[in-house]
């Protein structure tokens, strides 16, 4: 199915300071669980929203996929932790995430 993509980025948003490539890791790591979380919806919905504040920029990356277990939010930024069925995610992405956000004075 075609995913529905809507991204808002003010015109006016300040310059960020952090490395590049690991920015582009967060965001693709936070797209794809989305669009796996999405996959057997009929009307799939990815949204992406940057927004400025006093110290930092927010990044929003939100979906209408199939969310996170309760139980799984504990662990779901530790290594190896994934929802996937085996062969389909080493589980890595969410843990390499939050470890480069850390790495560069962020957050998840």
């Amino acid at each position: 199915a075609n995913v529905d993509v809507r991204v808002r980025i003010p015109s006016d948003l300040p310059q960020i300071q952090g490395e590049e490539q690991r920015l582009q890791q967060v965001l693709g790591n936070l797209i794809s669980n989305a669009l796996d979380a999405m996959q057997s919806r009929d009307n799939p919905q990815l949204s992406i929203v940057v927004t400025p504040t006093n110290s930092h920029v927010e990044v929003v990356v939100s979906d209408n996929g199939c969310g996170v277990a309760l139980e799984q939010l504990d662990t779901i930024f530790e290594p190896f932790q994934t929802s996937k069925k085996i062969g389909e995610g080493l589980g890595l992405g969410l843990s390499i995430t939050a470890n480069n956000m850390r790495d560069m004075n962020g957050q998840v």
